[in-house]
C-alpha cells in the first residue's frame, strides 16, 4: 500500500475532493453530540407593563442627562480653548479667561455630579413629593 492510498484525495491546490476527504462523515471515536450555543449573558425577556415603562422612562432620562453633559463639556473645551488662545494672541497680560473657565467649570462639575453620581431618580422624586404632601396635611 502506498502513502497516497492512506490520504484523502487532494487537488493540485491542496484542497480535498471526493467522499473520503477531510469533510467526510466523522469516525465513531468522534463525539458528534450537538451542543446549542448559550450566550454568557441571557437576553432580557421582552417586557411590558407599568413597571417596565417606568424603568424605561428613568433610563431614558438618565441617558439624556449624560448626553447633555457631554455636549456641555464639548462646548466648554471649545469655547474656553478659543478664549485662552485669544488671550495668548493679544499679549499675555492678566489671565482673564480664568474667570470664565472657573465659573463655567463649577457649573460643569455640578452637571457631572447630577448625571453620573447624585442624580435623583423618578421614584425618589415621587417619594419626596408624597412626603411633602403628607407634611402639608394632604393624604
Amino acid at each position: 500500500m502506498t502513502t497516497s492510498e492512506n490520504r484523502p484525495n487532494t487537488t493540485s491546490n491542496g484542497t480535498t475532493s471526493g467522499s473520503e476527504g477531510w469533510n467526510s462523515t466523522p469516525s465513531s471515536s468522534y463525539n458528534s453530540t450537538y451542543v446549542p450555543y448559550t450566550p454568557i449573558y441571557p437576553l432580557p425577556p421582552t417586557q411590558t407593563g407599568p413597571l417596565y415603562d417606568t424603568r424605561l422612562k428613568e433610563a431614558t432620562r438618565r441617558v439624556q442627562k449624560k448626553i447633555n453633559f457631554y455636549r456641555t463639556l464639548t462646548s466648554y473645551v471649545v469655547i474656553n480653548g478659543f478664549l485662552w488662545i485669544l488671550w495668548m494672541m493679544t499679549g499675555v497680560g492678566y489671565p482673564w479667561p480664568i474667570w470664565v473657565s472657573l465659573g463655567w467649570g463649577i457649573g460643569l462639575a455640578f452637571q457631572f455630579l447630577d448625571a453620573f453620581a447624585f442624580g435623583v431618580s423618578d421614584s425618589q422624586r415621587q417619594q419626596m413629593i408624597e412626603d411633602e404632601m403628607r407634611r402639608m396635611g394632604h393624604r
